[in-house]
């Protein structure tokens, strides 16, 4: 129920003899650890993104993440201050995104390169390709342009198509990250790293400031979190 009230933007309620409609926007996100148990395939279709995160192993990411934790337990006023500037800054480019994602264009070669994408990863329906198209226009609107270009076909792929590879469930995160670039390469966008290594520096200013401070994983749409 939750899944049809996001995508169509009416919650419908009907029950004991009542029965009414309201428009409903909400982002439905949810967590989960695959070991202890499985989604159907039916159901992680209607995700759009899917994200694998994972745990800081880097001795100065652990020591930077103690830090701020420290500093925000200690602090909380002085800390959300500290980053108040960049966290302005990303609202404030978000909010212009917001503005501009009506008008980016998408042609038909941007739609055949999402097509293409959804139909050889194996993913049943439509949704695939209509979650490409959307979130390629959003990276595309974050970044001023006003088209859809290849690179955000691609960079977006790896965030919408492991999770619809059918047999998903059974495989581990970096066989579906793998599946994923081999099925860029197959569509002429190249290595997946090559393409992943110019967004990160193209994207650099996405990253979260201040997001370890309660101690978090950071992890962004765009980019992991490098050393600070």
């Amino acid at each position: 129920m939750l899944l049809d009230a996001a995508a169509s933007g009416v919650n419908v309620i009907e029950r004991e003899g009542m029965s009414l409609s309201h428009a409903s926007r909400f982002l439905l996100v949810g967590t989960m650890n695959p070991e202890e148990g499985d989604l159907r395939p039916q159901f992680l279709d209607r995700f759009g993104l899917y994200v694998s995160v994972e745990g800081i192993e880097g001795t100065a990411d652990r020591m930077e993440l103690v830090r701020r934790r420290s500093a925000f337990e200690q602090e909380p006023a002085a800390f959300a201050e500290r980053w108040r500037e960049e966290q302005d800054a990303l609202k404030e480019r978000l909010r212009a995104a917001r503005v501009a994602v009506g008008g980016v264009a998408t042609d038909d070669d941007a739609l055949e390169l999402a097509v293409e994408l959804a139909v050889r990863s194996g993913a049943r329906g439509h949704r695939a390709e209509l979650a490409i198209v959307r979130a390629a226009r959003a990276l595309a609107a974050l970044q001023s342009e006003r088209s859809v270009h290849a690179a955000h076909i691609a960079a977006v792929a790896r965030f919408v198509l492991p999770h619809r590879i059918p047999d998903a469930r059974l495989l581990g995160p970096e066989t579906l990250e793998e599946r994923v670039a081999a099925l860029l390469e197959r569509v002429g966008l190249g290595p997946a790293g090559a393409v992943r290594d110019a967004d990160d520096d193209e994207l650099e200013s996405m990253l979260v400031p201040g997001s370890m401070a309660a101690g978090s994983i950071p992890y962004s749409t765009e980019k992991k979190a490098r050393p600070s």
